[in-house]
């Protein structure tokens, strides 16, 4: 059986040092260009249109006193950057958000094409939980609890079992609390664990149901959607959170992964159903959600559920689509905007400032980028200027031939 030396070959530890030595001559520390579709968030090229849109919508809801509910939806083709876009949006939104110390608010980026509500609203949940622990909390409940939580808040919960159980959790998290099963095992610890679970639509023992004070499990993905939203609504109320930013890619891959029609619907339904929940009167907390999708995509869910396709944006002035790049010059900036983005981060590391030797944008020329180009469209006659160039493809191809220098300086 073949061992990694034997595949690898030794190790040479001037190596690194020498394919290095390329790189620090233009000043740059790493290759500027992300391999296999790596996401690089703090990059984005010109898609000024989409992010105002999506700057209005994040206005809206950063008031954790005011209920809003907005929708931005992005088109695109494949490779046009739409996964990119969502994670830009979610970089932007977390250092806005921690910068200006805008409170506790959850980001949620969901592959639509699992067709599964259910495991939407879990990842839900523990986004919430991961946001609070930021924090120091434990999780959801133990920000809610601290946050000043009190018999009179939970009262105005109209879901029977969540109420009764934000209750039992609310008497065990006080500091004389004994608990009530005969071997002491259910403390508040135990109770907010069990209650995670049973948020999480899982089945709960006879004795863990009789402990926490509910009826059943929940049992189908509305009730759970409705549960999540009245527990996100009475979190808003007491600011132990401040709103959700949902980021939904990939909608047109719930209708080419072979999942059932009947299922289709189903979560279709599912996800206007939590859209319609975040706002009610006196009931409600602040969401926007961003979705991403082909143009195919976008006709099929119109023709699947219209409801859902006009409160996800794709109807009104809240849809964009995505620039492509269609010129030679374009490419360039694209290229470009990469390589100064690494440029500025490389320039904390004081050996590869000293070493630069050659302005960092000429590390690509004209040949360069337009043997990268004619890799990056879907035809086999190469690239022509009008021609929309894949930003993935593009990304890939610059990777690859910043790579094939190293090696060959590497090797001399």
């Amino acid at each position: 059986m073949n061992t990694l030396r034997d595949l690898l070959g030794p190790r040479r530890s001037t190596e690194p040092r020498e394919r290095d030595r390329f790189l620090r001559r233009y000043g740059l520390s790493r290759n500027p260009f992300p391999p296999s579709r790596t996401i690089l968030p703090e990059v984005m090229y010109n898609q000024s249109a989409a992010l105002k849109k999506f700057a209005d919508a994040v206005d809206a809801i950063l008031d954790p006193m005011d209920i809003s509910r907005r929708s931005v939806a992005v088109v695109g083709g494949t490779g046009a950057g739409k996964t990119h876009f969502l994670r830009h949006c979610q970089y932007l939104f977390k250092s806005y958000t921690d910068e200006e110390d805008c409170g506790r608010y959850v980001e949620v980026e969901y592959q639509a094409g699992t067709g599964s509500s259910v495991s939407l609203v879990r990842e839900m949940l523990r986004r919430a939980d991961d946001r609070c622990a930021k924090d120091g909390e434990f999780d959801l409940i133990n920000g809610l609890i601290n946050a000043g939580l009190n018999s009179s808040h939970v009262r105005n919960v109209r879901m029977d079992d969540l109420r009764k159980s934000l209750l039992t959790l609310l008497e065990a998290s006080s500091p004389d609390f004994e608990p009530r099963d005969k071997n002491k095992v259910f403390t508040y610890e135990h109770l907010r664990e069990v209650m995670k679970r049973w948020l999480a639509g899982n089945t709960l023992t006879a004795t863990e149901r009789g402990q926490l004070d509910v009826s059943g499990r929940l049992a189908t993905a509305p009730i759970m959607i409705r549960v999540m939203s009245e527990l996100f609504a009475l979190a808003q109320s007491i600011e132990a959170i401040g709103g959700v930013l949902l980021c939904l890619d990939e909608i047109e891959s719930v209708f080419s992964s072979g999942i059932a029609t009947a299922k289709v619907q189903t979560f279709l339904q599912d996800l206007r159903y939590l859209f319609d929940e975040s706002v009610k009167p006196e009931l409600g907390y602040s969401l926007t959600i961003i979705s991403a999708s082909t143009q195919r995509g976008a006709a099929s869910l119109r023709d699947y559920n219209f409801p859902l396709y006009q409160r996800l944006g794709f109807e009104s002035e809240n849809r964009e689509e995505l620039k492509s790049i269609l010129s030679f010059e374009e490419a360039q900036d694209f290229a470009n905007v990469y390589i100064d983005y690494e440029k500025v981060r490389s320039e904390e590391d004081d050996v590869v400032r000293r070493a630069a030797r050659s302005p960092a944008r000429s590390l690509i020329d004209e040949d360069d980028l337009q043997q990268a180009l004619s890799k990056a469209t879907p035809t086999r006659r190469g690239w022509s200027s009008g021609e929309p160039a894949s930003q993935a493809q593009l990304l890939e191809a610059l990777h690859h031939i910043v790579e094939e220098k190293r090696r060959e300086t590497a090797a001399s």
